[in-house]
């Protein structure tokens, strides 16, 4: 994946996550805390499943990253921003984002 498909894929992403929060793109920056936007656990599991809904990752990542979000709520503060969670789905799911855009 060259660099200018990261920066389609991390558009895409965002844009997702955008449309699961109903939220315009705007404004979410990637310096913004899930905290900061008022994200809870079962709203992370949310994010979740419309990206796993939208891209079709069937990945035990995604399925651990819901499970964890709600067994453990500091696992919700891993991925601090948005950024660095959108750089995590980006490196790990990145190929199936392309393939669905």
């Amino acid at each position: 994946m060259n660099f200018s498909d990261m920066g389609s894929v991390e558009r895409e992403i965002k844009q997702t996550i955008a449309d699961c929060l109903k939220v315009e793109l705007s404004s979410l920056k990637d310096e913004n805390t899930f905290y900061s936007l008022g994200i809870e656990s079962l709203t992370f599991i949310e994010i979740a499943l419309c990206l796993d809904d939208k891209y079709s990752f069937g990945d035990e990542d995604i399925r651990a990253l819901r499970t964890e979000a709600v067994l453990d709520r500091k696992q919700l503060f891993e991925y601090l921003t948005v950024g660095k969670f959108v750089d995590y789905i980006t490196s790990k799911y990145g190929r199936e984002v392309l393939a669905h855009t």
